[in-house]
């Protein structure tokens, strides 16, 4: 019986040894960091600092104290996994430069440069739940994409971005990126752009130079940001701290910090602003701008119990074309502003509660309130001062008081 068992094993043992290798190949999966593949065979990645580690069962990529810079590829951290979560435990840094040409191509200037590039659902979050410990830090020197004309609203170089339609999530963590590029596309940066859902929370957002800072790429996908500290200084042409898209419902609760930008919130959505914390508004042009796209929906803003400060030497409150402002609640104060509040043809401005101040640049040209469209008041209380008139109606409609 003992030889029976021993010729068996023997025969099974010739028999394995006959099967292909491919059998046994190593599984990949759709995750890279810079031009390294992690793979069954070879779930770790190490490069100039720190370390990055996969586990495929729980889709969980974990980068502990990790530095990259750009290669030979435009984008560090590549993902087509849905449901991915990426855990920063320290400190990610991630430099965006110029690339080595391949074959005659500079892909840094062929292509949009991406610190993150994900094409599934993504988790982006600190492993110690304190976004005072847990840190992406985004250093962009490149000199942009060499083809005027085709990217010159801030996708030249994007810190962290999404296709597809992917959602992205980003929970206690702090994501700063500052640009260093010069020449043509100096300042054609964004922080974060998404195609797909968005949901911010316990985080702290910093940006420097770029264009834009939270930026909805594609129409129908919402945002939620809360208990998040906002500090982005941001310039180049038409730079927007938020930008929200037509077809949305949108909220930010208790955002405090400051935006800086030619226009700090921009939606074409619904958005909600909301909560105790105060936020303050730094802008070149209108602070706020409400819009309608194409033939979506007009855009609506509604405070509702909000702590918001806007500074604005130009245009506190703008409502375009079929868009909608309505003051539900809390404290909104504009300082400086050549007018407060302007309501152009077609849009309304409501106030149905809490409190609007407006402080003028000086009491010769600046207005309250200049409305051309509709304006209701049903509730709370309008402060002005520094003003020509609190109120100026252009508009063929008549003001409703209540």
């Amino acid at each position: 019986m003992k030889r029976r068992i021993l010729s068996i094993a023997l025969t099974l043992c010739m028999v394995l040894s006959l099967v292909p290798t491919t059998v046994f190949a190593a599984e990949t999966y759709d995750l890279y960091i810079n031009n390294f593949q992690f793979s069954s065979n070879n779930l770790t990645y190490t490069s100039e600092g720190g370390s990055a580690t996969y586990d495929p069962t729980s889709k969980t990529l974990t980068l502990n104290d990790l530095t990259i810079s750009t290669q030979n590829v435009n984008t560090l951290i590549y993902s087509m996994i849905s449901g991915l979560i990426v855990q920063i435990n320290g400190t990610l840094q991630i430099n965006l430069l110029d690339s080595k040409p391949i074959n005659g191509e500079n892909a840094a200037t062929a292509k949009p440069n991406y610190g993150f590039a994900l094409n599934g659902n993504t988790i982006i979050r600190g492993a110690n739940n304190n976004a005072d410990k847990d840190r992406i830090i985004i250093n962009s020197a490149s000199v942009g994409v060499d083809k005027p004309g085709e990217f010159d609203d801030g996708t030249t170089r994007v810190g962290i971005a999404t296709g597809g339609g992917a959602s992205l999530t980003l929970e206690n963590i702090t994501v700063r990126m500052t640009d260093n590029s010069t020449g043509v596309y100096a300042g054609h940066a964004s922080m974060i752009r998404t195609q797909g859902n968005l949901n911010i929370s316990g985080c702290k957002l910093v940006a420097d130079k770029c264009q834009f800072g939270v930026y909805m790429d594609t129409k129908n996908s919402s945002a939620t940001i809360s208990n998040t500290a906002f500090s982005l200084a941001l310039n180049g042409t038409n730079s927007t701290g938020v930008n929200f898209v037509p077809d949305t419902v949108n909220v930010m609760q208790n955002c405090s910090g400051s935006i800086s930008a030619e226009h700090s919130i921009y939606t074409y959505g619904q958005t909600t602003v909301t909560g105790s914390d105060k936020l303050t508004l730094i802008s070149s042009g209108a602070g706020v701008v409400v819009k309608r796209y194409e033939s979506y929906p007009g855009g609506k803003l509604i405070f509702d119990n909000a702590n918001v400060e806007i500074q604005s030497e130009d245009v506190g409150l703008q409502v375009e074309n079929n868009s909608s402002i309505t003051m539900k609640g809390g404290t909104v104060a504009v300082t400086k502003a050549k007018y407060g509040v302007l309501t152009l043809k077609d849009g309304s401005f409501s106030m149905q509660g809490g409190t609007l101040n407006i402080r003028g640049t000086d009491n010769t040209s600046s207005v309250g309130i200049i409305n051309y469209g509709t304006m209701t008041a049903t509730g709370g209380s309008l402060k002005t001062e520094n003003v020509y008139t609190a109120i100026q109606n252009d508009s063929s409609t008549a003001l409703s008081v209540t």
